[in-house]
């Protein structure tokens, strides 16, 4: 059922009343590691398609839509570049204004 599956999530907007200048996506979601949230959203849709290869010997491309701003898109997209999509295919992410 993977393969019917799409993943939509608000861009949670910038971090100025957090006291950091970029947006949201970028902080660091645990200290330990300090693995970005946007980081975070990636090895869930990550883990999501090894587990479908698992399971079902099928390799499936689950496709994420980040839902932006017009505020949120510069920062959102540099994280994407910077990091090389976090992993994901360029094709499978979106980002609706």
């Amino acid at each position: 059922q993977l393969d019917r599956v799409a993943f939509v999530v608000p861009a949670g907007g910038m971090g100025e009343r957090l006291g950091y200048s970029g947006v949201k996506f970028g902080l660091p979601a645990e200290m330990t590691t300090e693995t970005q949230v946007l980081q975070v959203y990636a090895a869930y849709i990550l883990a999501f398609e090894r587990l479908s290869l698992e399971r079902t010997g099928r390799a499936v491309k689950l496709p994420i839509a980040f839902m932006v701003s017009h505020d949120t898109r510069p920062g959102i997209e540099a994280l994407l570049r910077d990091h090389d999509n976090f992993g994901l295919a360029a094709d499978q992410v979106t980002l609706p204004q």
